[in-house]
């Protein structure tokens, strides 16, 4: 309730006025890394492209594809694109990513994948526009498409309470991560730190690590306007999201001491809640006292979600919520035991 009430509602009640944003049009380097996404790479670029933004540049580093890519992207004619191959030894997203962010030539550096696409032509004005005075990291929302079928829900649900997570913590001034297909910091705040170099040997963490080592209660902005969104498609089957999430959680063992326990407190007190709620139905003589604690929570999370979900384009979900949280906390909780059972490597 604490969570919800406190901390959530910060996300619900957010708003924000263009009117009282200083126009920011400083030119920005648009950093791409790929590989193999040849077919993404022809159906999503264009869509970059064609961002209405004074000043840009889009970098795309390749990562050592075995398929189209680089003849696909060689077929693009447009001075703002600047195709690299990343000939580096240590392959990977990161040393790809490293390399984009040493070609660039703009301080604001704007991340995606290439498998995502933005959700408007004015991505780049609404993520530049999020840039104010302090600012040095600008937390952008990254969903998937919707698709039919409930396995569809279940993944956009799960990936709606990542982003309820890291944005309202950042709105109360303790960010702690954010995720690479909509991301931006200043070139200078990459230079100026370690960059990738504490966590090199992992195969994730170009992102929320990043975040999570650099950001502050002062320089980190959020971009949540629906303009400021980024789209990709969603994993189709339980493997491949199973694999995915894995990834999200490895690299979450290594944030800042509080700020796992943060998010050890928010997960452990969904877990217990429905626990403890399952024990008492079955063995407390207080059933109508429990049923009605267990109404009053869920109608004060569903208070808090309906503000949210507007915000973030996930409207159809609120009537699968109660549903959607329960099967989304078993999921989590499965998935992070398995990262401490058996280690696996792949590039995403």
């Amino acid at each position: 309730m604490g969570f919800w009430l406190i901390v959530f509602r910060k996300l619900a009640q957010y708003s924000i006025s263009l009117n009282k944003k200083k126009a920011n049009q400083e030119p920005i380097s648009v950093i791409i890394a790929g590989k193999n996404e040849a077919e993404n790479i022809l159906r999503y670029l264009p869509l970059v492209l064609k961002q209405d933004y004074p000043t840009f540049e889009i970098i795309f580093v390749d990562d050592h594809s075995t398929d189209d890519s680089l003849s696909v992207l060689n077929k693009f004619v447009d001075e703002k694109l600047k195709i690299y191959s990343n000939l580096n030894e240590n392959k990977g997203k990161k040393s790809a990513i490293k390399f984009g962010i040493s070609q660039a030539k703009h301080e604001l550096l704007v991340f995606i994948d290439a498998d995502c696409w933005p959700n408007s032509e004015a991505w780049l004005k609404h993520i530049s526009m999020a840039f104010q005075d302090k600012t040095e990291i600008v937390l952008g929302h990254g969903a998937f498409s919707k698709k039919p079928g409930f396995f569809n829900k279940l993944i956009r649900y799960e990936n709606l309470m990542v982003a309820i997570q890291y944005f309202s913590l950042a709105l109360i001034g303790k960010p702690y991560m954010g995720v690479g297909r909509n991301l931006a910091y200043r070139k200078t705040l990459f230079e100026n730190s370690s960059g990738f170099e504490n966590y090199k040997a992992l195969r994730s963490g170009d992102d929320d690590l990043f975040v999570n080592e650099n950001a502050n209660s002062e320089n980190v902005s959020i971009a949540i306007l629906p303009e400021s969104h980024t789209q990709s498609e969603p994993v189709l089957n339980f493997k491949s999201y199973f694999f995915q999430k894995r990834r999200h959680l490895e690299a979450g063992t290594k944030y800042k001491v509080q700020d796992r326990y943060r998010l050890a407190l928010i997960g452990l007190s969904q877990l217990f809640f429905y626990a403890m709620f399952i024990y008492l139905i079955i063995f407390s003589e207080q059933k109508i006292l429990v049923i009605t604690l267990f109404v009053f929570r869920f109608l004060a999370q569903l208070f808090v979600m309906r503000g949210i979900v507007k915000k973030l384009g996930e409207k159809d979900l609120l009537p699968y919520f109660p549903l959607l949280e329960s099967i989304y906390i078993f999921l989590i909780f499965l998935i992070g035991a398995s990262t401490w059972v058996w280690k696996i490597d792949r590039w995403k």
